[in-house]
C-alpha cells in the first residue's frame, strides 16, 4: 500500500488552462486528446488513464467515409517579411473535425487543431500560396480550401528579434475620422493605410503586441506626401521621441526615427499618433502609415535556446497524442517551440504542451520538440520520444480514478494495488466527516447519452457519498460499505447523463453519511465508466410555429420547443421543401427572400443521435412588399408621424391641420390616436399633409389635403378620414411627396396623382391628376420613393430611375434638366433600397454601400461636401442593411443594428446630442439593436428589434409623440400605451436646484434639465409639501413671486412625464426672505389745515424696496398718531399753542425712515 498527498493536481488553474485552449478551438473534438492512455480491454472497451487535463476520445460508431466540407474563409491576419499567419472558418463533418493540413503549395507545413496557423521561416519580398485542408478521426481529408495569395513584406529581411507591425492588420482607435487602405506592392505589406485627420488633436491609435521586454528602436515606416501633418507619438499615454513631419513635395515612402523606449515587460502597448500641426507647405494634417517598426538595440542574439527535456506523452488514443515537455531555458528568452514527427514539422506552439491529432490508429511515431527564440535561434531537438497510437477505440470510457485530475476538501488519498481493480489498484478518499468530498475532471470526448457506472472498493469502513455531475444529482447515493469478508471491487450504477458537448466535466462524490455498521466515512474509488447510450427516438414535434415579424427580405419564426428523451439538440427549418437553416433555439431568422412573396414554413427537431421529428404545421407569410421597407413611416416633408402596428391598425400624431392624421377631426396631438374605420393593413407613407396607406387585401386607401388631387380619389376635397382609391386590389408599395401621391401595381408598373407642376407624376405632361396615372415606360418596378417634386424608382434589375424636378440634380442623370418621363440615375448597379429627401436622392446596394446626389448644402449626400451632385456619390458609411431621408437629413441602418446619420441638424434631427449639421456619417449614440429607421421633414424615427419606437428632433406639432411640443436631440420612446408599453418610468431626479437670486418677497431658482426615457412635460415646484408652482418642460429656472416676509421656505422640485410619472424630489434649496432696508424719508411735509386744537399734515408719499405700510406722525418726540394715506390731522392741541411735527415711513418689516423735515405750527 502506498500513499500520496491530496490535491495532487490543481483542479482550478488546470480548469483555467482547459478553458483557454477550448477558447482556442483544440478540446472537446471527436477524435481528440489532449492527456491520458487508453488500451482496449477484454469486453470491447477502452480503459483511460488520465494524468493531466485533456481529452479522451470518443467512441468511434461504425465506417465513417465522409470527408469534412472544406474550410473556408481562408484569410492572412498578419504579415511579416518572414512569417504569415493564416485564419480560417470551422469546417463541419458528419461526425466531428479533429484536425486541419496546411499546404503552402503543394507542400505540407504542418497539421494543427485549431482554425489558426503561423508559417514561418519565409523569404521576405515573396508571393506564397496557402491552401488549408480539414480531417476527421477516420482520415478523411476535405477538399482544399479556396487558395490564399500572399506576399510577405517588400523590404529588407528583418534583422534578428527586429518586429514588423503591418498598420492595416492592427487593432485601431481614431478621433472619429475616415480610415481607408490602398493596396501598393511597394508598401511593407502590400497595403498602407490613409487616416483622414483634418484638425490638430486629431489621431490614430494602435495596438502592437510586443512579446518581450527590452530596449527598441522605434521607426515609423510613413507615406510622405503634400497633405501630411506633423505628428507626436506617444506610447501607453507618454510621448515617445520628437514630433515627425511627414511632409514632402512628391508622395513617397519615407523611414521616420521616433526615438527608442523601454519595456519592462512584454505585452500589448498602445501607439498613437496624434496631429500637433502642419508644415506651413501642407495643405492639409492627414496621416499616412504603412508599419510600424520595433528595432532591438544592444547585440545580437546569436545564442539558441537549450533542448527541451522531459519530453513525454500524457494521453494517447487511436488518433491524437499529447505531449508535455518541461520549458527550455534562453539566453534571453524563449518565445515558442516546434513541433516534430520525424523530420515533419507539426506545429508551433508557445506553451509547453501540444495535441498531435490525425494519427492513424496502432501506429507507431517518433516526436521531437526545438525552442525557439525571438531571433528566430532553434535548439537542437529534444530526445525522440516513440509513441503507438491505441487501437480504434470502442462505445465505452473509463477514467482510473487514481490518475484522474482531482481536487478535494483536504483529507488524504490513499492508493492500493489490487490485481481485481480496473487499472491495477484502487484509490480511498480518507474523508472523516459528512460534506467532505473528492472529485475528478474527466475528460468526455464526445457529446451525447452516457450510463454511468462508479466501480469502488466496498469495505467496512467506507461512508455514503452522493455523485454529482457539473453540479448536478446523478442518481442515489451510493453506499460503499461491506462487511470486511465481504470487501471487493463493486459497480454501481447511477442512471444516465446527457453531454451537449465535448470537454471536461466535473464529478464530485461527497460523504452524505455511512451506514449504520460501517466504521468510517472513506470513498473507496476504483474507476468511473462512461458507456454511449444508443437513441432511437425521435424529439415530439415543434408546435404553435408563429411568424414573429417580417421584412421584405425575411421572416422571423418562433415556436413551442419541443422534448425529447435524451436531448434536443437543435431545429431544422424548411422554406417549402428546401432547408432554409439550423437553429438550437426555438427562433429562427429566414433571410435571402423576395419581397411581396408568400412562404411556407414547418419546423422539425432534431436530437444529437440524429433523429429528426416530423414537420410541424406549416405557417405562411407574405413578405412586405418592397425592398427596404420598414413598418413604420412619417411623413416625408410634413410634421406628422403615421405607424402601423402589429395588428393592422393605424396609429397617427402630430400636425392635423389637414385630417392627415386620419381621425376624423383637425385637431392636431403629441399622443398616438387611432386611425378611424382602418384595419388590416402593411404599408403607410406621409406627405407633407396628406397620407397613402396599402391595406393587405391590396386596396390602396388615402386621407388628408387633397387640393391637388393627391388623394386620387377623382376630387379636391380634403379628407379627415380615410377613403379607398379605385376598387383595384393589386396595389403593392405607396410612397408620397410634397403634394403628389406615388403607388406601385403586382405588375411592376408606378401609378401616380396630384400635383404635376414639375413632371412628377412621369406621365410625359405637367397636368396634375385626381386619379391614377401610368408613369410611362417603367416596368419591373419593386420598390418607389418620392421626394418633394420628383419621383425615385428601383427596377429589379437593380438599376434606379427618376422623373420630375431636377434643380439640384437629384435625377441624378448628369443634369439639371427637369423631365416628365422616367430616366436612368447614372452610374448606379445592384441597388436594393431607395428613399428620396426634398431635393436628394438615395441608394442602398446589395454591398451595404450607399450612394446619394442632389442637393448637398447640408451635407445630406454625406461624402463630407457641401457641393450638390448630378450624380451619384458614395457617401462615407458601409455595412448598411437600411435607408431614410428627410428633406435635408439622411438616415442609414448598419447590419450590427446601429444608426449613423448625417446632413441637417437644426433641430436635432441627427441625434448626436447637438445641434450642428454634418457632412461625414457618424452613429446615433444609444441606438442599438434597431430593425428599421424612418425620417419626416426635421424629426426621424427607429424602431427596435425590442419592438420600441424612438423618435427625436423637432417637436413643435407633436410629431414626436412623447406627449410634450418639446424639441429633442437625442432618441426618446414614444409615449405608451398604445404604441410603446406604458411608461412606468418616472424622469431622473434634479440634482442641482439653488437659489440663484433673492429679493424681499421673490426667489429665482435654477436647475438643470431633468432627462426621462420618453420626455419631461413639466416641472412641479413645492415648498415642503404644498405645490407652489408649475413650470414648462424647457425651463430651467422659475421665480417664486409674492412671498411673506420673514420666512424661510424648504423648496424641492419635479420632474413629470406627459404620462404622469414623477420624478423623486430634488434636494432642497432653503432660503429665508427678510427685509432690512427701511423706506425712504418723506417729503414736503405741509399744513392744510388749523384750528384752535387741529393740525391738518399732508407731504409726498414715500418709497420702498417693498411697501409702505404706514406713515407715524410724531409731535416733538412723542408719536401721536399713524396713517396708511399721505395726510393726518393732529388732535387735542391747546390754542395759541406753537408745536413741531414731523413723520417716518414704515414698512410691512416694521422698518422705520428717518425722520421728516420738522414743521413749526402755532395753533389759533
Amino acid at each position: 500500500m502506498s500513499s500520496k498527498p491530496s490535491n495532487r493536481k490543481n483542479l482550478l488553474i488546470a480548469s483555467s488552462l482547459l478553458l483557454a485552449s477550448q477558447s482556442l478551438g483544440t478540446a472537446g473534438a471527436a477524435g481528440t486528446d489532449t492527456q491520458g492512455s487508453s488500451s482496449p480491454s477484454a469486453s470491447g472497451s477502452a480503459t483511460v488513464t488520465a494524468s493531466t487535463y485533456g481529452s479522451v476520445t470518443a467512441a468511434t460508431y461504425g465506417t465513417d467515409t465522409t470527408a469534412p466540407t472544406a474550410p473556408a474563409s481562408l484569410t492572412s491576419t498578419a504579415v511579416t517579411a518572414s512569417s504569415v499567419t493564416l485564419s480560417w472558418s470551422s469546417a463541419a463533418d458528419n461526425v466531428k473535425v479533429t484536425g486541419y493540413d496546411i499546404y503552402q503549395g503543394a507542400t505540407k507545413v504542418a497539421s494543427v487543431p485549431d482554425t489558426s496557423y503561423t508559417v514561418t521561416g519565409l523569404a521576405p519580398n515573396t508571393t506564397y500560396s496557402f491552401t488549408v485542408k480539414a480531417k476527421d478521426a477516420a482520415g478523411n481529408a476535405s477538399p482544399a480550401s479556396k487558395s490564399l495569395s500572399v506576399t510577405t513584406p517588400a523590404i529588407a529581411a528583418l534583422t534578428a528579434g527586429e518586429l514588423l507591425f503591418e498598420a492595416e492588420l492592427l487593432t485601431q482607435r481614431d478621433s472619429g475620422d475616415a480610415t481607408t487602405q490602398y493596396s501598393d506592392t511597394a508598401a511593407s505589406g502590400g497595403k498602407w493605410e490613409y487616416y483622414n485627420a483634418n484638425a490638430v488633436a486629431d489621431y490614430i491609435e494602435y495596438d502592437l503586441n510586443v512579446p518581450q521586454a527590452g530596449t527598441y528602436a522605434i521607426t515609423g515606416l510613413v507615406r510622405s506626401a503634400n497633405n501630411r501633418s506633423i505628428v507626436q507619438l506617444s506610447v501607453d499615454g507618454k510621448a515617445q521621441g520628437s514630433p515627425v513631419d511627414a511632409y514632402s513635395t512628391t508622395a513617397a515612402y519615407a523611414e521616420k526615427s521616433f526615438g527608442s523606449i523601454t519595456f519592462a515587460a512584454g505585452g500589448t502597448k498602445k501607439f498613437r499618433f496624434a496631429v500637433t500641426g502642419r508644415n506651413a507647405s501642407s495643405t492639409d494634417y492627414k496621416i499616412a502609415l504603412d508599419a510600424i517598426k520595433l528595432t532591438p538595440q544592444g547585440a545580437a542574439d546569436n545564442v539558441a535556446p537549450t533542448a527541451p527535456s522531459g519530453l513525454t506523452s500524457t494521453g494517447k488514443t487511436d488518433t491524437t497524442v499529447s505531449l508535455s515537455w518541461k520549458a527550455a531555458a534562453d539566453n534571453i528568452g524563449v518565445t515558442g517551440y516546434d513541433i516534430y514527427s520525424g523530420a515533419t514539422k507539426l506545429a508551433t506552439v508557445t506553451g509547453t504542451t501540444h495535441v498531435v491529432t490525425g494519427l492513424a490508429p496502432a501506429a507507431a511515431y517518433s516526436f521531437t520538440v526545438k525552442a525557439l527564440d525571438a531571433a528566430g535561434n532553434a535548439s537542437p531537438a529534444s530526445s525522440p520520444l516513440a509513441v503507438t497510437t491505441n487501437a480504434a477505440s470502442s462505445t465505452s470510457l473509463t477514467f482510473e480514478a487514481e490518475s484522474a485530475p482531482q481536487a478535494d476538501s483536504g483529507d488524504a488519498t490513499t492508493l492500493t494495488a489490487d490485481a481485481a481493480a480496473s487499472g491495477g489498484q484502487w484509490e480511498s478518499y480518507n474523508a472523516n466527516a459528512v460534506g467532505d468530498y473528492v472529485e475528478y475532471a474527466l475528460n468526455v470526448g464526445a457529446a451525447g447519452s452516457y450510463e454511468v457506472r462508479v466501480a469502488g472498493k466496498a469495505g467496512a469502513n467506507a461512508g455514503t457519498a452522493v455523485l454529482t455531475v457539473d453540479g448536478t444529482a446523478q442518481g442515489a447515493p451510493i453506499d460503499f460499505y461491506k462487511p470486511a469478508a465481504q470487501s471487493a471491487i463493486t459497480e454501481y450504477s447511477r442512471g444516465q447523463v446527457y453531454f451537449n458537448s465535448p470537454g471536461f466535466k466535473i464529478f464530485r462524490f461527497t460523504v452524505t453519511g455511512k451506514n449504520a455498521s460501517s466504521t468510517g466515512y472513506t470513498v473507496p474509488l476504483d474507476a468511473v465508466k462512461l458507456v454511449k447510450v444508443a437513441d432511437s427516438q425521435a424529439p415530439s414535434v415543434p408546435a404553435n410555429v408563429t411568424v414573429t415579424a417580417k421584412t421584405g427580405t425575411s421572416v422571423s419564426l418562433a415556436w413551442t420547443a419541443s422534448t425529447d428523451d435524451v436531448k434536443v439538440a437543435c431545429y431544422d427549418i424548411y422554406n417549402g421543401t428546401a432547408k432554409a437553416g439550423s437553429s438550437t433555439e426555438p427562433s429562427f431568422t429566414v433571410t435571402g427572400l423576395s419581397p411581396n412573396t408568400s412562404y411556407t414554413f414547418t419546423v422539425k427537431a432534431k436530437d444529437t443521435a440524429g433523429n429528426e421529428s416530423a414537420a410541424s404545421a406549416p405557417v405562411t407569410a407574405v413578405t412586405s412588399a418592397a425592398l427596404g421597407a420598414v413598418p413604420l413611416a412619417v411623413s416625408l416633408l410634413g410634421n406628422h408621424t403615421m405607424f402601423i402596428k402589429s395588428d393592422g391598425t393605424v396609429w397617427g400624431w402630430g400636425y392635423n391641420g389637414h385630417g392627415q392624421l386620419g381621425t376624423g377631426t383637425s385637431n392636431s396631438t403629441s399622443v398616438p390616436g387611432k386611425v378611424i374605420n382602418l384595419t388590416g393593413m402593411k404599408m403607410i407613407a406621409g406627405g407633407e399633409n396628406h397620407t397613402v396607406a396599402l391595406r393587405s387585401d391590396g386596396t390602396l386607401h388615402t386621407w388628408g389635403y387633397n387640393g391637388y388631387g393627391q388623394l386620387g380619389d377623382d376630387s379636391t376635397t380634403t379628407r379627415y378620414s380615410p377613403v379607398q382609391v379605385s376598387t383595384l386590389t393589386n396595389w403593392t408599395a405607396v410612397s408620397a411627396g410634397e403634394n403628389h401621391s406615388l403607388a406601385l401595381k403586382s405588375d411592376g408598373t408606378v401609378w401616380a396623382f396630384g400635383y404635376n407642376g414639375y413632371g412628377q407624376l412621369g406621365d410625359g405632361t405637367t397636368s396634375s391628376q385626381r386619379t391614377p396615372v401610368q408613369v410611362k415606360d417603367l416596368t419591373g418596378v419593386v420598390a418607389i420613393a418620392a421626394g418633394k417634386d420628383f419621383s425615385l424608382a428601383l427596377k429589379s434589375d437593380g438599376t434606379v430611375w427618376s422623373w420630375g424636378q431636377n434643380t439640384y440634380g437629384e435625377l441624378g442623370n448628369g443634369t439639371t434638366t427637369r423631365s416628365s418621363v422616367p430616366v436612368q440615375v447614372a452610374l448606379l448597379t445592384d441597388v436594393k433600397a431607395i428613399a428620396a429627401g426634398d431635393y436628394h436622392g438615395v441608394a442602398l446596394k446589395k454591398d451595404g454601400s450607399v450612394f446619394a446626389w442632389g442637393y448637398n448644402g447640408n451635407g445630406e449626400l454625406g461624402n463630407s461636401s457641401t457641393i450638390s451632385q448630378s450624380t451619384p456619390v458614395q457617401s462615407g458609411v458601409t455595412g448598411i442593411k437600411g435607408i431614410a431621408a428627410g428633406p435635408y437629413h439622411t438616415l442609414a441602418l448598419k447590419s450590427d443594428g446601429t444608426v449613423w446619420s448625417w446632413g441637417y441638424n437644426g433641430y436635432g434631427q441627427l441625434g448626436n446630442g447637438n445641434n450642428t449639421s454634418r457632412s461625414v456619417p457618424a452613429a446615433i449614440p444609444g441606438l442599438a439593436s434597431i430593425a428599421s429607421i424612418a425620417a419626416g421633414e426635421n424629426q426621424s424615427i427607429a424602431y427596435g428589434n425590442d419592438g420600441i419606437l424612438y423618435s427625436w428632433g423637432r417637436n413643435a406639432n407633436g410629431q414626436l409623440g412623447n406627449g410634450t411640443t418639446v424639441d429633442t436631440n437625442v432618441p426618446h420612446k414614444v409615449i405608451g400605451p398604445n404604441i410603446n408599453p406604458a411608461d412606468t418610468t418616472a424622469p431622473a431626479a434634479v440634482s442641482d436646484l439653488r437659489v440663484s437670486s433673492q429679493n424681499v418677497r421673490s426667489l429665482t431658482l435654477n436647475w438643470s434639465r431633468a432627462t426621462d426615457d420618453v420626455e419631461v412635460a413639466s416641472y412641479e415646484i413645492y415648498n415642503g409639501s404644498v405645490l407652489v408652482a408649475t413650470t414648462g418642460p424647457t425651463n430651467t429656472s422659475h421665480t417664486l413671486s409674492n412671498l411673506a416676509l420673514n420666512t424661510t421656505y424648504q423648496i424641492t422640485i419635479r420632474a413629470k412625464d406627459a404620462t404622469g410619472n414623477k420624478a423623486a424630489a430634488s434636494n432642497v434649496a432653503s432660503a429665508t426672505t427678510s427685509d432690512k432696508t427701511p423706506p425712504a424719508t418723506p417729503k414736503d411735509v405741509a399744513l392744510t389745515g388749523l384750528t384752535s386744537t387741529t393740525a391738518t399734515l399732508s407731504w409726498a408719499a414715500s418709497t420702498d424696496n417693498d411697501l409702505v405700510k404706514q406713515y407715524n406722525i410724531y409731535q416733538g418726540t412723542t408719536k401721536v398718531g399713524s396713517t396708511a394715506s399721505t395726510s393726518f390731522t393732529v388732535t387735542g392741541l391747546t390754542s395759541k399753542t406753537a408745536y413741531s411735527f414731523t413723520v417716518k415711513a414704515e414698512d410691512d418689516a416694521a422698518n422705520e425712515s428717518t425722520a421728516s423735515a420738522a414743521l413749526s405750527v402755532t395753533t389759533e
